[in-house]
């Protein structure tokens, strides 16, 4: 998939050729709702012999129109991007989201970026896409604007599991409250971090169950817990025992990410680790010994491994 990053930024840039189908939003999560309109975009650019597209913005909006505001990360620009790729997606038209593009009217976003810029052969959005300074332009506002420009749009119905709206927002109260195998149904796979192997405490080591301390800065975090896991390590997959939480029993008193990987014995200080969490085993709780944690321990490995083997 080719990545264009900033088009509007650069005046020599032009994708009108291409004909591209263009996918509009910010696609935080590519979950199942996400899903339907990329394959919606698919299926129009392979009629109309065009070039399956997405638009969307980095950093997060709200980063920058409303900093308090902004949600924590279900997917970074890599894992999106790279989840965008496999659904059949040919260009991802990825702006920089600045106050100064924020305060384009949803008249000129559409005439000078999708128009003009990119020169759009049709579009496709969710049923509560909304674009343009203060989100003022709604779905009605694109399809007038499409009407007079002659640019189709495409209009994705809300999607539904067992009875919720799949949404970001759904998915990461979900994952802050530990319900893996829900998020995952949201999300059409389960829910993963990516981040570096940091130097932790150690107390692993001495507990017989070294882990690799994960640091993902800005993304969703699960529930505090034990977790039932896949860690992928240059591009191989190992089960694990995942830890989210603060260590009570030593009182470290820091929010940690630490996955202990099974029949894995390698050094990864450095190294990305992409953690895929499961299913939740159990609350974090503070034992009276560090033995009694060892011996916890290897209960909640023997569990890992009789779920993750179905």
């Amino acid at each position: 998939m080719k990545i264009c990053q900033s088009p509007t930024t650069e005046s020599s840039v032009t994708l009108a050729p291409l004909a591209p189908v263009v996918a509009l939003g910010n696609f935080d999560g590519v979950h199942l709702a996400h899903q339907k309109i990329f394959q919606v975009a698919v299926e129009r650019a392979k009629t109309l012999k065009g070039t399956p597209a997405a638009f969307t913005f980095e950093p997060h909006p709200l980063t920058v129109i409303a900093p308090e505001k902004a949600p924590l990360l279900l997917t970074p620009f890599d894992k999106k991007a790279a989840l965008m790729d496999a659904l059949g997606l040919e260009l991802l038209i990825c702006e920089q989201f600045t106050p100064d593009f924020a305060e384009q009217s949803a008249e000129d976003f559409f005439k000078n970026v999708l128009a003009d810029k990119l020169g759009a052969r049709e579009l496709v959005v969710g049923y509560d896409y909304a674009f343009g300074k203060g989100r003022a332009g709604k779905v009605e506002t694109l399809k007038r604007l499409g009407q007079e420009s002659g640019i189709p749009v495409n209009v994705v119905e809300p999607v539904y599991v067992d009875g919720e709206l799949a949404g970001s927002s759904a998915i990461r109260r979900l994952i802050g409250q530990g319900e893996m195998q829900a998020a995952a149904k949201f999300l059409g796979r389960d829910y993963s971090l990516t981040g570096s192997v940091a130097k932790g405490f150690g107390a692993g080591e001495g507990l017989g169950a070294p882990t690799a301390n994960i640091e993902a800065p800005g993304c969703q975090l699960p529930g505090t817990g034990v977790y039932a896991a896949y860690a992928e390590v240059a591009g191989k997959r190992f089960r694990a025992v995942v830890n989210v939480g603060t260590n009570p029993t030593f009182e470290r008193g820091r929010l940690t990410v630490e996955a202990h990987l099974l029949d894995f014995n390698d050094s990864i200080y450095g190294e990305k680790v992409e953690v895929f969490f499961v299913r939740r085993l159990r609350d974090e709780k503070k034992f009276p010994t560090p033995s009694d944690l060892a011996a916890q321990i290897q209960k909640d490995v023997e569990a890992a491994k009789t779920i993750l083997a179905d």
